[in-house]
């Protein structure tokens, strides 16, 4: 499995004259696409299959930050979108949201002004070359990072329908196969007891 991890802030955004905020907290973000399978991962928010990347598996809210668990699909755009984040290429994220309900909480002497959304749903992320927040990031995961421990974190505060349907999606038994043996011919070559 290709996988990724996401990272977002609460940041506020300029859209034309106005600014922006979303505010990440629990109750804040609605993530019902996500743990239905359904919130995918696009290419400069563009929505078509050629800009199809793959999807979000799995999302938490915790304090100020959403991270987001993506899987990568294979082929075509995907791969060399792949390529970039594998070499270090300096690649962001961006999410699209659906505003529930917003306030706005300032103005400005110019007619702009600032809003902030309270409740909305996360849509899609984008892999972007430079996103509105600029602290947004990704990165691929590693093999020794605890993908079951993540899954089972961000799964388990929505329900064992949601946990078993990250584990398929992420075909997290194929993960935790690879790690027994691999901990075992690690310990052989450092002359550890396994």
């Amino acid at each position: 499995e290709w996988l990724a991890m996401a990272f977002f802030g609460g940041a506020a955004a300029a859209y034309g004259p106005d600014t922006l905020e979303h505010v990440i907290a629990p109750g804040a973000v609605d993530l019902s696409l996500v743990r239905t399978g359904r919130a995918p991962l696009l290419a400069e928010h563009c929505y078509s299959l050629e800009a199809l990347l793959g999807q979000v598996a799995a999302a938490e809210v915790e304090g100020p930050i959403l991270r987001c668990l993506v899987r990568f699909a294979r082929g075509g755009e995907a791969d060399r979108v792949w390529r970039l984040l594998e070499q270090g290429f300096p690649l962001s994220i961006s999410f699209g949201a659906r505003i529930h309900h917003a306030e706005k909480v300032a103005d400005h002497p110019d007619g702009s002004g600032a809003y902030r959304a309270t409740r909305w749903q996360l849509r899609e992320l984008s892999v972007v070359v430079f996103g509105k927040d600029e602290q947004a990031h990704i990165r691929r995961l590693e093999r020794d990072d605890d993908v079951s421990g993540m899954v089972a974190r961000m799964a388990g505060r929505h329900g064992d329908a949601a946990t078993s349907g990250v584990n398929a999606t992420l075909h997290l038994d194929r993960w935790r196969a690879w790690s027994r043996p691999a901990g075992v011919r690690l310990a052989a070559e450092i002359g550890s007891d396994p």
